[in-house]
């Protein structure tokens, strides 16, 4: 079957370089296939450089073993392998010098496996094809390692044991030859294994397909080991890369596909230190059919360095570099897993996993140690349910690195254009920076999880970021919002952050200003919900939004603002926090931070009164004010619009405290001193009630009365001491006293005074209490 993600349209405009190969010089020779001699039952029938077959007995158990001198299979041939009754796998090797040039047909007759080894290397030319029952192992290693121990060796040529015993590991010298494919078609039969395992892995245009089954790229360096694993589910085999230790690189260009669509796709593993997939080259599989029960099989990269997607088609800028999993049918669809120190998709190169009918989209993981790049116009990270799903739901994408950078049009989302939903975009950085928009300004740089057209039933999905810096700039967005004309709901954005940065604007492909935005706003469905949860501070600036606004008959959702400062600066900058609706009603803003700074709330009286006018003509995004607004185009359905700060400003009222110990001796009157002049310098302690006010905000008022404490007269009472030394009390401090009045004397000073004109002096003794003299 060839069908691949060309069904997709995907589209750039940078191509990538055109990769190329060199080969090591090849021996010339009569005969491209020369038996070395150590398989003695081996024999040649016909002409190999027409066509010949291969037979032997050196048989062990359900191998069968062969040894050549040289193996190359020249234009328009055909090399055929007989295969015994019983024999499941075909051992061969090449332990001459010189590396093997197949450019013809290479056949098996029967069902075995064909494994062949030859540690010099091995090239595929235009022309080369597989003819093949079972599973196709082709590799540089320097030997195939049983499960009893023994080795068949393609370095030297001791004959060979017959060992009865399972290959489970290909062992590598100390030079693995690499291994290139040069814009053929190899293919093997549905449900069997695929593998090109050498030192570097170069695909020069052409096709490998393991329809339903599994192929297997992988590059490595000296003196490693990849297990060999038959596969429980098909005939053919897993490799494993845990014992490896160095990895060499791999690289797709000119097109190169690598493809397991069948009615259920099969697996594909690709394990290389640079890995590099460009030129609109494709890797991944689509289910077609199957059941709600079958899952597509899965994607895995691991690149020990970096895996760069990038650019398109030389001949073609529709077709895009790309990894891809889907689904056109009830089953799901596969998954897709990458773990790479740098991950870079850039040019128009694109990730991808999606469903095109029923059945549920894969998940996207991106394990990534260092940083993940997405750069530039068309180029994405997205799982989707692509338009025409009918209810297929688009997967999840994860993403965990140190530093994500998203930027000129670049864009990462968990979008649906069908009757399924989004799926939920979870992003755990340390740093998160989106900037910018495309070249021409037509697409935004942005992470999103909307639901986006006419056609649209399906909800948007949720968007959370775990971070501790968070920047949006340039015009770039951040958005869970239902597009015009989508009748889903928007869906939920959570951000989890120490500091969080909304800075400018952009312009879009017609010329106009738009804004960097938070957004969770809606066409016409419920708009979705905004929660920012902070340690540090929200900035917004230079005509940045965060919306959850509606459009037509939608409602607004909700924007809570938790801890934090929250500021936007500078003054008069037009950067707003808004939460409106037109017909419907508008949603809700809840801020409770450690301050709010430099911006504006506006309440449909304060618009009438500041403006002579009614909200229905007041638009913030027209207001050069930073505003926080909550309203319909109904007044009824207008939103609220909560702001909860600290009682206390930390930074007011602050009293610097000595250093030294006070001295208690020189603070406590061992006399009374009784005389009301000698007091009025003394300090005071005064409680004063709220007047009514409630403890709380949400508590309910109370009847607005203050308690007065009556003094009762004391009558003076004689009181006896013993004779004691009286120290007299510390001079009073000269008091100061806030002016409560003010009056002009006959010369027109003004002259401020404690108690005003009209103020009845109060007393703020009981009567003195006459103190005997000793």
């Amino acid at each position: 079957m060839k069908q691949d993600i060309r069904l997709l349209g995907l589209s750039s405009s940078i191509c990538f370089y055109c990769l190329t190969a060199t080969a090591p010089t090849q021996a010339q020779s009569n005969q491209p296939v020369q038996l070395d001699g150590s398989t003695s039952t081996s024999s040649i029938r016909g002409d190999c450089s027409i066509s010949c077959t291969i037979t032997g007995q050196h048989i062990g158990g359900n191998n069968l073993f062969h040894s050549f001198k040289e193996f190359n299979i020249d234009p328009g041939a055909t090399v055929i392998f007989d295969t015994p009754a019983g024999v499941t796998r075909i051992l061969s090797r090449v332990t001459g010098n010189d590396y093997s040039h197949i450019q013809g047909t290479l056949q098996v007759l029967g069902s075995a496996d064909l494994f062949l080894l030859n540690p010099h290397g091995i090239i595929f030319g235009s022309n080369a094809q597989l003819n093949i029952n079972g599973s196709f192992v082709a590799s540089t290693a320097s030997s195939l390692i049983f499960n009893d121990g023994s080795l068949f060796s393609a370095t030297d040529t001791t004959p060979p044991l017959l060992t009865v015993s399972v290959p489970v590991g290909l062992q590598f010298g100390a030079t693995p030859g690499s291994i290139t494919h040069q814009s053929g078609d190899l293919q093997v039969k549905t449900g069997q294994t695929l593998a090109l395992v050498g030192g570097d892995v170069n695909l020069l245009g052409g096709n490998l397909r393991a329809p339903g089954g599994r192929i297997e790229l992988g590059s490595v360096a000296a003196n490693s080991l990849v297990s060999l694993t038959p596969n429980p589910s098909t005939r053919g085999w897993v490799l494993g890369y845990e014992s490896v230790q160095k990895f060499k690189n791999i690289q797709l260009s000119q097109g190169a596909v690598v493809s397991t669509t069948n009615i259920v796709s099969g697996d594909i593993q690709l394990y290389g230190r640079q890995i590099t997939i460009a030129d609109g080259s494709q890797v991944g599989g689509f289910t077609i059919q199957g059941t709600s029960a079958t899952k597509g099989g899965t994607l895995v990269i691991h690149a020990d360095d970096s895996l760069e997607v990038k650019g398109t088609a030389l001949n073609d800028p529709t077709k895009a570099s790309a990894l891809f999993t889907g689904t056109f049918g009830a089953g799901q669809a596969g998954d897709i897993s990458i773990k790479a120190k740098q991950l870079f998709v850039d040019s128009g190169g694109t990730v991808i996993a999606s469903t095109f009918k029923n059945g549920q989209g894969g998940n996207i993981t991106l394990d990534i140690e260092q940083s993940v790049n997405v750069i530039g116009s068309d180029s994405k990270i997205i799982t989707q349910a692509e338009p025409g799903s009918t209810g297929g739901a688009g997967g999840q994408l994860q993403i965990t690195t140190e530093k994500l950078m998203i930027r000129d049009g670049g864009q990462i989302a968990t979008s649906t254009f069908g009757s399924g939903n989004g799926g939920t975009l979870l992003v755990d950085a340390s740093e998160v920076e989106v900037s910018g928009r495309s070249q021409d300004g037509h697409l935004p740089s942005g992470l999103f999880a909307q639901s986006l057209n006419d056609q649209t039933r399906g909800n948007g999905g949720n968007l959370i970021i775990n971070t501790n810096r968070l920047v949006v700039e340039g015009g770039a967005n951040i958005s869970v919002a239902s597009r015009r004309g989508s009748q889903g709901n928007a869906g939920r954005l959570e951000v989890n952050a120490s500091k969080v940065e909304v800075i400018g604007t952009g312009l879009d492909q017609d010329g106009n200003i738009v804004p960097s935005s938070l957004l969770a706003s809606t066409a016409s469905g419920q708009g979705g919900n905004i929660t920012i949860n902070l340690s540090n501070y929200l900035l917004l600036s230079n005509g940045s939004q965060i919306s959850t606004s509606a459009e037509r008959e939608g409602n607004g959702g909700q924007i809570r603002i938790n801890q934090g400062f929250v500021v936007a600066a500078p003054t008069n900058s037009n950067s707003d926090i808004i939460a409106n609706a037109i017909n419907g009603r508008a949603g809700g803003i809840i801020i409770n931070s450690e301050s709010v700074l430099g911006l504006i709330v506006w309440t449909p009286e304060k618009i009438a009164k500041e403006f002579a006018t009614d909200s229905n003509q007041f638009q913030p995004r027209n207001q050069p004010s930073n505003d926080i607004t909550a309203f319909s185009q109904n007044p009824a359905l207008s939103g609220t619009i909560t702001i909860t700060t600290p009682k206390v400003d930390p930074s007011q009222g602050l009293t610097q405290l000595p250093e030294e110990p006070v001295d208690a001796t020189q603070q406590i009157s061992q006399a009374c001193s009784g005389d009301q002049k000698d007091v009025v310098g003394e300090n005071k302690f005064v409680i004063t009630g709220r007047g009514g006010l409630p403890s709380s905000p949400a508590d309910l008022f109370s009847t607005d009365q203050v308690l007065t404490d009556l003094g009762t007269p004391v009558a003076p009472t004689a009181i006896r001491t013993r004779g004691r030394t009286i120290t007299p009390p510390a001079p009073s401090p000269a008091l100061l006293v806030e002016a409560q009045g003010w009056f002009i004397d006959g010369n027109g000073v003004v002259h401020l005074v404690a108690q005003g004109s009209n103020a009845t002096p109060q007393s703020h003794w009981q009567p003195p209490v006459q103190c005997p003299s000793s």
